[in-house]
């Protein structure tokens, strides 16, 4: 039973959109986050928001504030092999594969961490956004 546990969690992580974090200087930090073909724009905004809540909480500030924001999506186009066809004679005719394209949805958030709540626009309060899951 608990490898079962252990299984579900780690298919259920693996479908979550890759987060990651750089910091600028000691209150300012650079949140990233990845999507595949099956994360919505939304995901991502949703995953990066949550990961700056996590980095606002363990760096011991209560806010943050989204002081840039960018989202975008990097879409890939991959092709089926190119086949030939023998049309008789020493004749060949090709015929093209087909095109496929994925898009992969992807942000950037520049935040600024708080202690006490800014008089500010664009400020989250870090466990409110945690307990929205």
């Amino acid at each position: 039973m608990r490898y079962l546990v252990v299984a579900v969690g780690l298919i259920l992580g693996a479908c979550a959109p890759r987060t990651s974090t750089s910091m600028l200087d000691s209150q300012t930090a650079a949140v990233s986050a990845k999507g595949g073909a099956i994360h919505s724009q939304g995901e991502i905004t949703e995953a990066l928001l949550q990961e700056a809540a996590r980095q606002s909480l363990r760096r011991g500030y209560d806010y943050f504030q989204v002081v840039q924001s960018n989202s975008g999506a990097d879409t890939l186009v991959s092709m089926s092999p190119t086949t030939f066809v023998n049309t008789g004679g020493g004749t060949y005719m090709a015929m093209p594969g087909v095109a496929t394209t994925s898009s992969r949805p992807k942000g950037d958030l520049m935040v600024r961490f708080y202690r006490t709540r800014p008089d500010a626009p664009n400020v989250w309060e870090a466990r409110a956004v945690l307990e929205e899951k």
